[in-house]
């Protein structure tokens, strides 16, 4: 029962791990529409947001917006 309960972990986490890190490639490599559109969805004021941090909206910077918002996302998504 135990090396079941392993297996379906280890296999839960990889691919969790294999769509999370498509995801993140996606954003860091992709078009700019994708990261507005997230930021446009769980951030409460996104204007001020964009103003702010419009240096972490572009290339490797947006990579490391969307894993913040994979963290933080549980906390506020009931905000709007």
């Amino acid at each position: 029962m135990l090396e079941i309960l392993k297996m379906f972990i280890g296999w839960y986490g990889l691919v969790w791990g294999l769509i999370y890190f498509y995801y993140l490639v996606a954003y860091s490599l992709g078009d700019k529409k994708h990261i507005n559109q997230l930021v446009d969805d769980l951030v409460k004021e996104p204007e001020v947001f964009k103003k702010k941090y419009y240096i972490s909206m572009v290339s490797i910077g947006a990579g490391g917006l969307f894993s913040y918002f994979c963290i933080v996302y549980p906390f506020i998504r009931h905000r709007r």
